[in-house]
């Protein structure tokens, strides 16, 4: 349901350097994506109403012998789905928001980190770009 295209790969690939330093990182949030449980299963819920063929794809990567909030936190495959599930709820149109650098940080404010988060679309920019630097 999500077409696959670089900018939705880097917004993905970027959130969860924003959000936990690709795994180093994992406070707060569960696992990789930092996505709470709640969150989550908001999204699954939501995402087996309108697009059951899309449920049932996301939860083939769940891993039956790990609780949810497990899966969240090791489960990658699974945890970066639900993450760009999250965000298609939020914003259908993935692809015009995601071209540039300045548009995944205003999308990521808007509906990953929320405008109640204490971080801003400056914080995503100078993350990315402080990860790149030190690469």
């Amino acid at each position: 349901n999500i077409r696959d295209s670089k900018h939705i790969a880097l917004l993905a690939h970027e959130t969860m350097i924003v959000e936990s330093k690709l795994g180093m990182y994992t406070q707060g949030g569960c696992g990789i994506a930092q996505l709470n449980t709640a969150s989550a299963k908001e999204t699954l819920k939501w995402l087996k109403t309108v697009r059951k063929d899309v449920y049932r794809t996301v939860m083939s990567l769940y891993k039956s012998n790990r609780s949810f909030a497990e899966n969240l936190k090791h489960n990658v495959p699974f945890s970066v789905a639900v993450m760009l599930e999250y965000y298609w709820k939020a914003a259908p149109d993935l692809a015009s928001n995601t071209q540039t650098l300045t548009e995944r940080a205003v999308l990521w404010k808007s509906v990953y980190n929320t405008p109640a988060g204490i971080s801003s679309a400056q914080t995503y920019i100078r993350r990315v770009k402080d990860h790149h630097r030190h690469k």
